[in-house]
């Protein structure tokens, strides 16, 4: 029995989630999104109500037979009602970052209990979305992120036509859930820098040897510095326009550059679902 499915194929969002769709329709169109597999929600809810060896095995078997290489994972939340153009649920379902091999079958059952969070509830809620929400998981290869953020292609507060980044050293995490005060960046569509602020960038999460993560602190001269260069910069802003020219609409996107690598690696693309003031 095929239990997984391959990120490039999990095209339909109502099987697989709109995040997973949302990257398989990235790499389709040849973005750099990290290779990786799908557990429908049907599957996932039943290696919850029964984690038995086998499905342990069958998912390892299955990545081997794709050629995903580990060691370590991120498993990131894909439900079905999740990463739409009305509702993002944004930083409210679980990722689960640097999963060694043998802890992926805990972490599938950790994001799908995501899904029943009171503040994941609350926000089901405000916004009148019936019904329980079903849960697909994303298991991806996991990025040794040197500096990552997220990339809006219209900045998300003023609705001017531009693109807005937020940046900080290590995982993204530390951005997405305000441990730090990020860098940011004012691009012009042409890609040319507007606004450049330093934030307060003394803490970031970084991969544990043991799996999972931990938060370090950033010491002199590190911490005094803009943590993106003018040509990451100018590869973030190439990547928003090649966005916008794939995909319509204004996009809200996470993105993570490796110590060694010239240009952003894709993680998370979604439609912006508030735009304070429309210009």
């Amino acid at each position: 029995m095929l239990i997984v499915t391959s990120l490039a194929a999990a095209l339909d969002p109502t099987i697989f989630g709109g995040k997973a769709a949302a990257l398989a329709r990235a790499l389709g169109a040849g973005f750099p999104v990290p290779t990786g597999i799908v557990i429908e929600s049907k599957i996932a809810e039943a290696i919850v109500h029964d984690p038995v060896s086998r499905y342990s095995e069958e998912i390892q078997a299955e990545m081997d037979a794709l050629g995903l290489p580990g060691p370590t994972w991120a498993v990131r939340s894909s439900a079905i009602d999740e990463d739409g153009s009305s509702a993002s649920f944004a930083g409210l379902h679980l990722t689960q970052l640097n999963v060694h091999t043998a802890g992926v079958i805990q972490a599938i059952t950790t994001v799908v209990a995501s899904a029943s969070d009171p503040a994941a509830l609350a926000y089901r809620d405000r916004l009148q979305i019936e019904g329980s929400t079903r849960m697909a998981v994303i298991v991806q290869q996991m990025v040794d992120a040197h500096v990552a953020g997220v990339l809006f292609t219209r900045n998300p507060v003023t609705g001017a036509r531009e693109r807005y980044i937020e940046a900080s050293w290590g995982y993204g995490e530390s951005v997405v859930s305000g441990l730090v005060t990020p860098d940011t960046f004012r691009l012009a569509l042409d890609g040319t820098i507007l606004e450049a602020s330093q934030g307060i960038k003394d803490t970031a999460i970084v991969p544990d040897t043991d799996g999972g993560t931990k938060q370090v602190s950033i010491t002199h001269p590190q911490d005094e510095v803009l943590c993106l260069t003018e040509d990451q910069i100018g590869a973030l802003g190439s990547l928003a326009s090649a966005i916008e020219a794939a995909f319509s609409g204004d996009h809200d996107i996470e993105w993570a550059f490796t110590a060694n690598s010239a240009a952003p690696l894709l993680l998370q693309q979604r439609p912006i679902t508030r735009i304070q003031h429309q210009i």
